[in-house]
């Protein structure tokens, strides 16, 4: 598995951030029973501390 993350402090509890996942260990698809396909996702997030 393998995680990235990259967030941009825009103040004082103000980010703004984007995060990629990727994996292929121990993942199976039971609707088909295919097993080791790929598995990614990509956030993108915001915090802001009121």
């Amino acid at each position: 598995m393998a995680h990235a993350r990259v967030g941009y402090r825009l103040g004082s509890g103000r980010e703004l951030s984007v995060s990629y996942r990727y994996s292929t260990a121990g993942l199976t698809n039971s609707a088909t029973d295919v097993t080791g396909y790929d598995y990614s996702a990509l956030t993108a997030g915001v915090s802001w501390a009121i």
